[in-house]
């Protein structure tokens, strides 16, 4: 046999040596023997310092055979702590198992802040005795039982150091600052700059597209007086057709030759050669001309 094939032999036989151990050697965690049920309660710490994290244990030990773990409560009271976290575990062991139930507590509230030293300072600490504890359970019978956990004294003192009250008078203020105020709403004020801003953006464009496109501007306007003024040469040939003043007839056909001779130009020369022609133009070659130009141009 190869050597590979045998260090994969070895290998598999240990894993499942180790698999069996797992699953048929009795269970060597033992727990401590109990009548029934007993319980006990603990602090991470009994001095902690303002606004520090205090973790309280309640540990609950109780045999099978006589109490069903389902049953168990646990009614704690941490006043004045607030409670952040409740974490639980279970431990069995042959017929006995082991409850435990771990909560996460701190305190900012006045009732917790460090009382007066001796020297004044207000550097002392505050002691007080949290409620007991309350473990409901119930029997395999049916009857029901209870039992109670103290917990130590707890004595809060200061972050500070002795030296620190020398330097600036602390004072504790753990109430909220009073609301901000404004001369005017932040919600008018945003409003009006958003308009502001929208403002500025169409007067921005604005600028911009008369700066890119400024013959189209200055074509608007040559296309403004060139109509108004075409259309006072039309004005003046009709009136002048209606008269019998030949010499104010050919000066009206030379101003409208004058007006259409940069679009117009076969209507330009038409008008030209009507205005000085050898005898007087006529009122219907006039007004002829003058009903095709305002056709085209329309």
């Amino acid at each position: 046999m190869s050597r590979p094939l045998v260090v994969g032999a070895g290998a598999l036989a240990a894993g499942l040596a180790l698999l069996a151990a797992a699953l048929f050697l009795p269970d060597r965690r033992t727990l401590p023997a109990v009548d029934r049920l007993a319980a006990v309660g603990g602090l991470s710490t009994a001095s902690p310092h303002f606004g520090d994290e205090v973790r309280a244990v309640v540990e609950v030990l109780l045999d099978r055979r006589a109490v069903d773990p389902s049953s168990v409560r646990v009614d704690a009271s941490f006043s004045p702590f607030h409670v952040g976290a409740t974490l639980r575990d279970r431990v069995d062991a042959g017929r006995r198992t082991r409850l435990r139930y771990e909560y996460v507590l701190d305190c900012l509230r006045s009732a917790c802040l460090p009382g007066p030293s001796g020297d004044g300072s207000g550097n002392g600490a505050t002691g007080f005795l949290l409620p007991s504890a309350s473990v409901r359970y119930t029997l395999v019978d049916g009857r029901p039982g209870t039992a109670a956990v103290g917990w130590p004294e707890v004595q809060i003192g200061s972050q500070l150091r002795q030296i620190d009250f020398g330097v600036l008078p602390w004072r504790a203020q753990i109430r909220p600052l009073p609301p901000l105020r404004y001369r005017l709403a932040p919600r008018l004020l945003a409003a009006g700059a958003v308009f502001a801003a929208l403002l500025a953006l169409t007067g921005g464009g604005l600028l911009l597209l008369a700066r890119l496109r400024p013959e189209t501007a200055r074509a608007l306007a040559v296309r403004r007086r060139r109509g108004s003024v075409l259309e006072r040469a039309l004005a003046a040939v009709r009136n002048a057709a209606a008269g019998e003043d030949a010499e104010e007839r050919r000066r009206a056909l030379d101003l409208l030759a004058r007006e259409l001779r940069g679009a117009e130009r076969d209507r330009s020369r038409d008008a030209r050669r009507l205005a000085w022609s050898r005898s007087r133009p006529e009122r219907s070659e006039m007004e002829r001309l003058a009903d095709a130009v305002e056709g085209v141009d329309t």
